[in-house]
């Protein structure tokens, strides 16, 4: 599927997650590590730490000033209804080596952790973005747990499920939070560049999942509106080593099957 260049989401720096990591688990899942932090500098000045005060204070006042807005303007464009407002934790200095922000599943909850997010809606790394993506992780777990019970992505302990179906839980998940991002906020190059990745190794790059999740489920919602989509997406996503090999066909699949499904 060709749609545009990949933004790297090393750069983004924004997840969703409810995962734990083991140490034996595979390089992909090495690089996800939740527990890495950015070392930062014990000494500061006054000046330092006044600067890192406004910048906090900043993000936080922008956060309760605008969240609720953000919410609306995604009801309103998506056609959809949240569940409620998710807590916000602010963790400033517990950035960890991919992320600014993150969101627990588990918890309901958004975690802020960056001072580096400009609060300039013409840059790419803005509140706002960061904000719409973890609110798609939001949506998607609300929904699962109103018509499942169950949170998502599914927690996977002990290396519970197998590896082509932890990076299809990936996929679907961080697929539906750039939809959200991209939707509110048009960006062309989020999308993978080409075709489909057919071996494995691109998938061992977290931030390659983030452009291929978005090429993948793109069209899905497109195609049968934001809520139809998404309930399909947190319980069918690739789950075998074919079907992450060959995810124009898982794609095609998913299309056909949601043409004729029952309402």
């Amino acid at each position: 599927m060709k749609l545009g260049r990949y933004i790297l989401a090393g750069v983004l720096g924004i997840a969703g997650s409810c995962v734990s990591v083991d140490e034996d688990l595979e390089e992909l899942w090495r690089d996800y590590d939740l527990n890495k932090e950015i070392k930062i500098d014990e000494v500061m000045t006054e000046e330092d730490d006044s600067e890192r005060s406004e910048k906090e204070k900043a993000i936080r006042d922008y956060v309760l000033t605008n969240l609720e807005k953000i919410i609306g303007a995604q009801e309103k464009k998506l056609g959809i209804k949240h569940f409620g407002v998710p807590e916000i934790e602010y963790g400033f200095g517990k950035e960890t080596h991919l992320r600014k922000a993150k969101y627990d599943c588990l918890k309901d909850k958004i975690y802020i952790y960056s001072l580096d997010i400009p609060l300039d809606e013409r840059e790419m790394l803005s509140a706002e973005e960061i904000l719409n993506h973890e609110l798609g992780h939001y949506y998607a777990d609300g929904l699962s747990e109103e018509l499942r019970g169950e949170s998502f992505p599914v927690e996977y302990h002990n290396n519970k499920f197998e590896y082509a179906e932890r990076i299809g839980i990936k996929l679907a998940s961080e697929g539906i939070a750039e939809y959200f991002r991209v939707t509110m906020s048009p960006q062309k190059d989020a999308f993978w560049s080409g075709e489909f990745p057919n071996d494995l190794n691109p998938f061992e790059l977290t931030k390659n999942l983030y452009p291929i999740g978005l090429s993948l489920v793109y069209p899905i919602i497109e195609g049968h509106g934001v809520k139809k989509a998404v309930v399909y997406l947190t319980e069918n996503y690739p789950r075998t080593i074919e079907n992450i090999l060959d995810l124009d066909s898982w794609q095609k699949g998913a299309l056909e099957e949601l043409e004729f499904a029952v309402e």
